[in-house]
């Protein structure tokens, strides 16, 4: 997350997926900067920028992460925390049925099966878990 956000200036991560490019794993990152959004692809240890292009219709998200108390590295921190031998699947910024803005983390655990932590997107208190 750090090389997705420092290769955009004053960028701030708000969505992560772990997916599959041309036969290799990879993060695709959304970022937020100045009210725009700029998707990065970087590699899966999370070193390379592979390519980035700018959106031309930022999702609602980038409004969400700019309120957010706590980046997104720090909200997986919490998750790993709780999970300390589970792996990055995906996550991002929401919000819940309640309206507290969360940082949505999905981990995908060394048996396969996955846990969700939601983490508000404030405090960094975690709020919730669901075991998958």
């Amino acid at each position: 997350m750090r090389t997705a956000a420092g290769d955009v200036p004053n960028g701030r991560v708000f969505d992560v997926e772990l997916e599959t490019d041309d036969g290799r794993q990879v993060f695709d990152i959304k970022v937020a900067s100045g009210g725009d959004e700029v998707k990065v692809l970087v590699d899966q240890p999370g070193e390379q920028v592979i390519r980035k292009n700018q959106s031309d219709r930022p999702s609602d998200d980038v409004a969400k992460v700019e309120t957010a108390g706590i980046d997104a590295e720090r909200a997986l921190e919490v998750a790993a925390e709780r999970e300390p031998e589970a792996k990055l699947s995906e996550m991002e910024i929401d919000t819940n049925r309640d309206g507290v803005l969360i940082w949505q983390v999905e981990l995908v655990r060394a048996d396969g099966s996955d846990v969700e932590i939601d983490i508000d997107a404030h405090s960094g208190a975690v709020v919730g878990t669901d075991q998958g």
